[in-house]
């Protein structure tokens, strides 16, 4: 046996024995409370009253199996099959990028900015659903839709909308070439979002293997000689179809804040308001026409 007995306190300590160089003893506490509790089915507050537990030789495969892929580089969210964003607790799998907490940041930002009243609102690029799915928790009322290039992304995105219960229309769109989509161009969107890719290619080999070799390249990168192609297609798509009083939010690349501005300013949006993160980056845009 790998493990010194079948306790939890075994578990514990076969994870943090195996885990020690990549993770923090914090982190380590974390994936081992998370695994067990997605192999037995077990609530936050059940898990405190399972200490004395006897796993079985099945379970303790089922550990050593997802202690060799946190090793090989593979994302625990994948591992789980879920993460929490916001409100809400979504799938994930490898057709969509892994929710971020910068994008909870730009979501609290959205939720402050919209009307009391009821309103439409499209997220672009939508991937895990994970946006518009957290904006339509916390405003039940409002319509709200999602769109997104990849099939694959689209299905999760529709899984999660079933599974949380919630009422946001997700379709296939390519914001690239939206010009001749009726749907995008014949709505009075009040609020267009989007966290588009917009890490240069040259990037990538500073990048964690975690994201580089597991999530989707397509939802990451963009090329180097043009970093900011998708905030020029989304802002021109945005001046067509926001009211007039409406607004464009998207999350940035902390290098490439002054180029969307500019971006922005020359399509036409009047005003436009960069917000930082929590790390104090610029990682926010604002834009509205008016």
């Amino acid at each position: 046996m790998f493990v010194k007995d079948n306790s939890y306190a075994a578990i514990h300590s076969y994870f943090q024995e195996k885990l020690s160089s990549v993770f923090s003893l914090r982190e380590i506490r974390f994936l081992t409370n998370a695994f067990v509790r997605k192999r037995l089915g077990l609530s936050e507050g059940d898990l405190l009253l399972t200490q004395n537990i006897q796993f079985s030789e099945s379970d303790l495969l089922y550990f050593r199996d997802k202690i060799k892929r946190l090793l090989n580089g593979e994302p625990f969210q994948y591992l789980l099959g879920s993460t929490f964003f916001h409100s809400v607790e979504i799938e994930v799998n490898e057709n969509a990028l892994i929710p971020r907490p910068e994008t909870e940041e730009l979501v609290e930002w959205i939720l402050n900015e919209l009307p009391e009243s009821s309103c439409a609102l499209l997220d672009i690029g939508t991937g895990t659903g994970c946006i518009p799915l957290a904006i339509a928790f916390n405003r039940p009322k409002d319509e709200v839709f999602g769109c997104d290039i990849s099939e694959q992304a689209l299905a999760l995105a529709k899984h999660n909308n079933t599974s949380l219960g919630l009422s946001v229309n997700f379709f296939q769109a390519d914001c690239l070439n939206w010009k001749e989509n009726d749907f995008l161009l014949n709505n009075n969107w009040d609020v267009i979002v989007s966290n588009p890719p917009y890490i240069p290619e040259k990037e990538k080999e500073m990048m964690a293997k975690h994201v580089t070799e597991f999530e989707p390249a397509q939802a990451l990168f963009v090329p180097n000689d043009d970093a900011i192609l998708f905030y020029r297609s989304i802002g021109e798509l945005a001046k067509k179809s926001l009211k007039k009083s409406g607004k464009l939010m998207v999350e940035i690349h902390e290098q490439f804040e002054k180029e969307v501005v500019s971006c922005f300013q020359k399509i036409g949006f009047q005003s436009i308001e960069v917000r930082k993160d929590l790390q104090g980056k610029p990682r926010m845009i604002k834009a509205t026409l008016e």
